[in-house]
């Protein structure tokens, strides 16, 4: 595990995008010489959306206000106490799809139905 000293270094390094504060940073090191870094951040893994009767508008807009709340959750540090300020969701269905630019979501991989964003 990286030291508070070894965070600070390696905030401004080239590519770093997380906050390397808040992430789980692991080092590899060849005789006490450091040879990189990992980091594992801490996301909300926000998944399966299950929506009962209605019609379609109406499970729609309850699909887009539940996403809606998570984010108003995330963003409130009162309700969000462990400082996660990431989503990733998984989704197959076309509608979640279609939603994800009116959400601010970010496509994680070309092709995939895997999304992101961030707080």
């Amino acid at each position: 595990m990286a030291t508070p000293e070894e965070r600070t270094t390696w905030k401004e390094h080239p590519g770093v995008w997380v906050d390397l504060e808040k992430a789980e940073v692991f080092v590899a090191e060849d005789r006490n010489e450091i040879i990189g870094f990992l980091c594992a951040q801490k996301v909300y893994h926000v998944e399966h959306l299950v929506l009962f009767g209605g019609s379609k508008i109406k499970r729609s807009r309850a699909a887009i206000q539940l996403y809606r709340s998570i984010e108003s959750f995330i963003r409130n540090p009162l309700t969000n106490r462990d400082g996660i300020r990431q989503i990733f969701t998984f989704t197959r269905r076309a509608p979640v799809k279609a939603w994800s630019d009116r959400l601010g979501w970010t496509r994680c991989f070309k092709g995939a139905a895997m999304f992101t964003k961030f707080f």
